[in-house]
């Protein structure tokens, strides 16, 4: 299977696109560029600027909160294939709130906010479906208080 067509079943795969129709996907796909990770390989630290987000192709990938308080970084969710990582700082702007480190050796694909953002203009299906992600992500947060 060719490279773009292993994008393309890769991303259908995720909730969020889960609705495209093929010639969606494959724009969708231009629009992303595959990044290989070596297990320990940081993708982002706390406090970097959020001006991308990644879809889980394999691997696991590890999400760690800085805690101030006690000088630490705590365990926060374990991200895998067909997951989103990074999409909340992307879509706020905001700095990073998180670090993200490669649990074993894994694959992503990579959105740039411009590209990714045109892509959502003309797909509104995907904007609602990211926003029941980031309302679920909330909900669970709130419920962990």
């Amino acid at each position: 299977m060719s490279e773009d067509k292993q994008m393309l079943a890769a991303l259908v795969g995720v909730d969020i696109f889960s609705n495209l129709e093929a010639r969606e996907g494959a724009e969708l796909a231009l629009a992303g560029r595959r990044i290989q990770h070596k297990a320990g390989q940081i993708l982002f630290r706390f406090g970097d600027t959020s001006d991308v987000f990644h879809v889980v192709l394999k691997g696991a990938f590890d999400c760690y909160l800085w805690d101030d308080l006690l000088k630490i970084a705590r365990p926060l969710s374990r991200v895998k294939q067909a997951d989103i990582l990074g999409e909340m700082g992307l879509l706020t702007g905001d700095k990073r709130s998180a670090f993200v480190r490669a649990k074993d050796e894994g694959e992503t694909i990579a959105f740039q906010n411009k590209p990714f953002f045109e892509f959502l203009e003309g797909h509104p299906q995907v904007l609602l479906k990211l926003a029941k992600v980031l309302a679920h992500r909330l909900n669970s947060a709130n419920k962990a208080r």
